[in-house]
């Protein structure tokens, strides 16, 4: 797919999807949807570091139904913080179709890579996973009224802020240590 281009940073794009699950996304002009989310983002005044947020993710990778990346299998969105690549699954980028919800979720995991880099590297412990969420889901909600989404968005955002026994949930959620498959002889 072609790359876009956030606050004039260049945005790789690249497309993952299942042979069995092909079919079912045709039709779908996914160039078109990235690029009104990028118009969108580019649209609002952001402050420096919502910026520098923004431009920090080097590649979205669209995929359907899981992907492996670094030794792990995701089959839920989010991103690999130090190599700024938001995974995003297909089902989840097509189910809200609006432009500002489609960078509301961007920026969430682009916030991830500034944790990441601010902090030292990945949050390993528990408690420290649900408290770096916590603070991307504020800049998020932040975002999500810059961006102009509907209250019934920031309210769902909200209410889960409100939950760290959610958040918990959600972070175990989707994404497995991959195994190396024996070899046969």
């Amino acid at each position: 797919m072609q790359p876009i281009s956030i606050l004039g940073h260049r945005v790789e794009v690249e497309l993952r999807i299942a042979p069995a699950r092909a079919s079912a996304m045709a039709g779908l002009d996914l160039a078109a949807a990235l690029a009104e989310m990028a118009s969108r983002i580019d649209a609002v005044d952001w402050r420096p570091d919502q910026a520098e947020a923004l431009r920090s993710m080097r590649r979205i990778v669209l995929f359907e139904p899981r992907v492996q990346a670094n030794g792990w299998r995701i089959s839920r969105s989010g991103c690999d913080e130090a190599d700024g690549v938001f995974y995003w699954r297909l089902a989840e980028f097509v189910a809200h179709p609006d432009p500002a919800v489609h960078a509301n979720i961007f920026f969430h995991d682009c916030w991830h890579v500034v944790q990441h880099r601010r902090d030292g590297g990945y949050a390993w412990d528990p408690a420290e996973q649900v408290r770096r969420e916590l603070e991307a889901l504020e800049r998020q909600i932040e975002a999500a009224r810059m961006l102009g989404c509907e209250a019934g968005k920031v309210l769902f955002l909200e209410a889960f802020r409100d939950s760290p026994a959610r958040i918990a949930a959600r972070l175990r959620q989707g994404v497995r240590r991959a195994r190396k498959r024996p070899r046969r002889s």
